[in-house]
């Protein structure tokens, strides 16, 4: 008797860019209200949200394309000794990508503000915002079924 192999879950391409432009619409509404609170100004707020946002949305679907071709990645999170692989691979998947993003807005921010301070003040409250929605919406992909293969 052969041992059942598991098969693994293989994401689209269309499916990584429609997740990147749905989480790039909720980190839009969640970054313009902290900005322009944090800032109080609507033009350096716009122009922070704007090149923060077009900068990680490339770089959320390069994550995502990573995470796919990865194959060594996926198998770990789909081994039966992990209790719950959805809910590990998203929190892993999230942090990898905070880590990217902040080390991004960090140096543009900086830039368009003329102040480490405020820059880290901006990067330290967007980034916390963003992590939220991210890891609740890697948990709403994983309902949805369209753009995924087994492979």
């Amino acid at each position: 008797m052969e041992p059942i192999q598991k098969k693994l879950i293989y994401e689209l391409p269309q499916r990584s860019l429609v997740k990147s432009i749905t989480f790039r619409i909720f980190v839009l509404i969640s970054d313009t209200v902290i900005v322009s609170t944090i800032t109080g100004q609507i033009s350096e707020t716009l122009t922070i949200v704007i090149f923060t946002n077009l900068f990680s949305t490339v770089l959320y679907y390069i994550h995502e394309r990573i995470w796919v071709e990865w194959k060594w990645l996926l198998k770990i999170f789909s081994n039966n000794h992990i209790n719950s692989p959805q809910l590990t691979k998203s929190m892993v998947k999230a942090i990898s990508f905070r880590i990217i993003v902040l080390s991004a807005d960090l140096f543009v921010t900086s830039k368009i503000t003329g102040s480490t301070t405020t820059a880290l003040s901006i990067i330290i409250f967007t980034n916390l915002g963003s992590t939220i929605v991210y890891y609740f919406h890697e948990i709403l992909w994983n309902s949805i079924k369209w753009g995924k293969q087994l492979h």
